[in-house]
């Protein structure tokens, strides 16, 4: 099973999940890993978590600068949502010229040093657990 974006964001503003810095700028290199192999338009829908800690993208086909866009677009988004500026993961939010993916995930390295993947899906993981915990309180 899997959790989508919008139901992370949902359990983060309610404060049923932990959102940093580092878990958001992980989130979107791991999506951002995906895209460089399947250029997708990444939203709050068509980004997915699962309990391994594994992101998936489920979306239309996008050109790989508008899956670029999309992705930044992602980041500004989650860092919106915390309390503590992350500076490095804004710069690469904001960085009004596409550069292509292969150097955005280059980018998003650079600024989560150092980088450990298999650290980050542990955290996803927990991410996920906590927003699936929070969407079970939510009555349909």
């Amino acid at each position: 099973m899997t959790t989508t974006l919008r139901e992370v964001v949902f359990a983060v503003r309610h404060g049923q999940a932990a959102l940093v810095a580092e878990l958001a700028g992980y989130l979107v290199l791991l999506a951002a890993d995906a895209a460089a192999v399947r250029p997708i338009l990444v939203s709050a829908d068509a980004l997915g978590l699962d309990a391994d800690g594994e992101v998936t993208l489920h979306g239309a086909p996008a050109s790989e600068g508008d899956a670029e866009r999309a992705l930044r677009g992602v980041l500004a988004g989650l860092l919106g949502l915390l309390r503590s500026p992350a500076p490095n993961l804004q710069r690469v939010a904001e960085r009004p010229e596409l550069r292509g993916l292969a150097t955005l995930v280059l980018e998003l390295e650079a600024a989560l040093v150092p980088v450990n993947r298999k650290a980050a899906r542990r955290s996803l993981s927990r991410l996920y657990r906590e927003t699936a915990r929070a969407r079970a309180m939510v009555p349909d």
